[in-house]
This record gives C-alpha cells, sequence and structure tokens, in this order.
C-alpha cells in the first residue's frame, strides 16, 4: 500500500511521494500530465502546477527530513527506472504507439473539492508510460523491474466506481463502492483530513470487485504511520481504479465528513 498525494495522479500508495526533484529527464521541470489520474496540489513534499499551459512536479523548497523511507524510495527507484527503461529499451515504434496513445487520453471533468483531481494535460508518449506504469506500480499489479511497455491503443479504461460511501466502523475508517461496467482491476482509495492534520494521500488499494477498503491507519508527517484510533476528526474520501494496463478511471463521487472518533 502507498500513500502520499501526489499527483498524485499520480502518485501515493503506501508510498510516500517523491520528496526530491525528478530528474529523469535530467531537469527539474517534467510534463507529467498525471502520474496517477492527477490530483493538484501537492503530495507529500512534491508539488504539482501549471506554467504556461505545460504541466511540471517540483520538490518543496526545504530539506527532506526522511530520505530513506522506504516507500519514497520505492518511489524513485520506479521513476528511475521507467526513464532508463523508456530510453534504453523500448524501441522506436513501442515509443511512437505511446506518442499515439497520449493523444488519445481523454481527461474527465472534477467536481469542487474533489481529492482526486484529473490531470490538465498535454500528454507525451513518455509521461503517458510512466503514468501508466507507476499506477500499475502503485496499485500493486506490478513490482519493481516490471513494465507494461505496449501502449493500450484502443482499449477501453476503467469505469468510476460507484455507490462510494464510508464511515467509522470497528475502529477503521472502511470505505464501500460498486465496480463499473468496465471495472478494472485495483481499487485505490484516497483519503484527506478536513482539518489539514492529514494530507491528502491513498490509504490503500484493493481487488475492485471486493468493493470494500477498511483503512487502520494513514500516514502522518515524515511518512511516520499513525493508528486511526489514536486519530479524532472529519475525513473525507474517494475511489479511483486502475486496469491491468495501467489506465485509471475516473474518480468516485466524492464522500465528505466521515466522523473519525478513535476508540
Amino acid at each position: 500500500m502507498f500513500t502520499g498525494i501526489i499527483l498524485f495522479l499520480l502518485i501515493g500508495i503506501t508510498f510516500e511521494t517523491v520528496r526530491e526533484t525528478l530528474n529523469t529527464c535530467g531537469m527539474a521541470r517534467i510534463t507529467l500530465g498525471a502520474v496517477l489520474n492527477s490530483i493538484s496540489g501537492s503530495i507529500d513534499q512534491m508539488v504539482y502546477s501549471t506554467w504556461k499551459g505545460i504541466n511540471y512536479i517540483r520538490s518543496k523548497a526545504k530539506t527532506i527530513s526522511n530520505p530513506q523511507s522506504t516507500d519514497q524510495a520505492a518511489i524513485r527507484a520506479r521513476v528511475t527506472e521507467c526513464s532508463k527503461y523508456w530510453n534504453d529499451t523500448l524501441t522506436q515504434a513501442e515509443r511512437n504507439n505511446w506518442e499515439v496513445y497520449s493523444k488519445t487520453i481523454v481527461i474527465p471533468t472534477s467536481g469542487p473539492g474533489d481529492i482526486i483531481k484529473p490531470a490538465k494535460g498535454p500528454f507525451s508518449g513518455y509521461t503517458a508510460f510512466l503514468r501508466n506504469n507507476l499506477l500499475m506500480f502503485t496499485s500493486g499489479q506490478s513490482a519493481l523491474g516490471v513494465f507494461q511497455k505496449i501502449a493500450p491503443i484502443g482499449v477501453t479504461g476503467p469505469d468510476a466506481p460507484t455507490n462510494c460511501a464510508a464511515g467509522w466502523v470497528l475502529n477503521k475508517l472502511t470505505v464501500s463502492w460498486t465496480p463499473g461496467t468496465v471495472p478494472g482491476v485495483n481499487a485505490a482509495v484516497w483519503t484527506r483530513s478536513q482539518d489539514g492534520s492529514f494530507h491528502a494521500q491513498e490509504g490503500g488499494y484493493v481487488a475492485v470487485g471486493s468493493g470494500v477498503l477498511a483503512m487502520p491507519s494513514l500516514k502522518g508527517k515524515g511518512g511516520v504511520s499513525i493508528t486511526l484510533t489514536a486519530v479524532r476528526g472529519k475525513f473525507d474520501v474517494q475511489v479511483m481504479v486502475v486496469d491491468a494496463l495501467g489506465q485509471p478511471s475516473p474518480a468516485s463521487a466524492l464522500v465528505r465528513g466521515i466522523d473519525v472518533t478513535g476508540i
């Protein structure tokens, strides 16, 4: 499970999001469209923004407090290996197919206050490849060193889960949903506290067909896991789905104001 927020898109699922400037292309700015179906704002120490119509990710200007966290290191490793695989292993024809695929990505709309927000685009072949492979990794469908190299041209992505609901059940923040007609493989549940004590983060993932995820803990400052029985406050949640090719669904309806009351 990876936690964080980013781009979310893009990123986050007991992965504490990358705290350093992505340097996969040898620069601090990079067109990452929506590495995670895109979550606007910041994930941990990463900031997602737009400049002259170009999406980019940068690190916050502050010292890394936990540069060796397991989750953080895993995401950095994934970004690095995806960049290397794109440059050194994919054929030009395969890269061209990702370019074609990137132009077919449909950006869904989002509602006010959504945790998971669509990327504004535009995507390039590289950012589409990175997005899909990061999502497969953070949703638990692939390990380091395993890649989706074939662009899913013409493959319909998953539908948004429906009937999303949540509550504080048996000392866990429990979220349920109904899979869409095109269900995808794994559902990722994102949450945030309304008082800002917990940043927007992916609280966990599970097979979409199970229709429920119970979260006993979330990540706090420095990526430290905090048991929710020690927490009080109101939380919002939202669910997205990733298919076997790394394509994300639109987000579910936002569920607001779940009371987490501790023990």
